[in-house]
């Protein structure tokens, strides 16, 4: 163990890579970064990958064994075990089970024909499921923590009301990179959407249920309901207490420029009032 050079967090990271998604071997994962497929983490350098497979070469043993904290060695057999099952269940799990695989395991940036197959054949529940499951937003998952996403854009083509809260539920993980195809999918149930999301903004106690909806709001933002909410929850001193959502709320009424202006003169936070003034000015 002496003679291994120290290493950092982000050389941890790239040995988990490695592990789950190329069978623990440098020269597959450095090829695949050469190509620029669709997994490639782009905190991770390929000289870092070459450098740790210098190393290992030259100790002739696995750096993972030797390094890894164990609770990672149980993140790492977790989803190697769950690619196993994948492969398993391509082989033995019929129709749905074989188009589920390809989706999560396409290597095309926009699978549209794997969606499309899907959307075909599928009811809301293997994708409700699969979007509910904190696994596989686990950049280590089969499908690098693209199974969310794509689930959601399969829900969406599926067209099913049903898919409305697990889409909610969905995007209070804040994830930054899918967050807005996430969003997509619960807008393009439009009205029914609307309807939900104004339903958990107006509820008490308020909650992070009341953040993400207002944000989701913002693609409907334009609509008349949407922006009277809005104004009526401005009035209200149980919403104007929680700043970042009256920060939506101003956002959502955005177009009632002289009905905000009148917000000047009540007691409203000052960071408040000085983003209706930018608004409004």
């Amino acid at each position: 163990m002496q003679n291994i050079p120290i290493l950092d967090e982000s050389d941890l990271e790239i040995l988990m890579h490695r592990d789950c998604h190329f069978g623990k071997n440098f020269g597959i994962m450095l090829d695949y970064y050469k190509k620029e497929g669709i997994g490639c983490d782009p905190e991770i350098e390929i000289s870092a990958i070459a450098n740790l497979q210098q190393i290992e070469e030259a100790l002739n043993e696995d750096l993972s064994d030797k390094l890894l904290p164990e609770h990672e060695k149980i993140r790492v057999k977790k989803m190697r075990d769950l690619y196993r099952e994948l492969r398993d269940n391509y082989k033995n799990g019929g129709r749905l089970a074989e188009l589920l695989c390809d989706l999560l395991l396409s290597e095309e940036e926009e699978p549209i024909k794997e969606i499309d197959a899907l959307a075909r054949v599928s009811d809301c529940t293997p994708l409700i499921d699969l979007l509910g499951s904190e696994t596989f937003y686990d950049p280590l998952s089969p499908g690098y923590g693209r199974a969310p996403m794509l689930a959601a854009k399969v829900l969406a083509k599926i067209g099913d009301p049903k898919a409305i809260t697990p889409l909610f539920i969905s995007l209070k993980h804040e994830d930054f990179f899918f967050e807005q195809e996430i969003q997509n999918a619960l807008t393009s149930f439009g009205n029914e959407a609307k309807t939900f999301l104004l339903k958990v903004l107006k509820q008490k106690p308020l909650s992070i249920d009341n953040d993400t909806a207002a944000r989701a709001l913002s693609y409907f933002s334009s609509e008349k309901d949407v922006i009277e909410v809005a104004l009526i929850l401005l009035n209200d001193p149980e919403f104007t207490k929680n700043i970042p959502l009256a920060s939506y709320l101003i956002s959502l009424a955005a177009q009632e420029k002289e009905k905000l202006k009148k917000l000047l003169d009540s007691d409203l936070a000052p960071e408040l009032k000085e983003e209706i003034t930018f608004i409004t000015k």
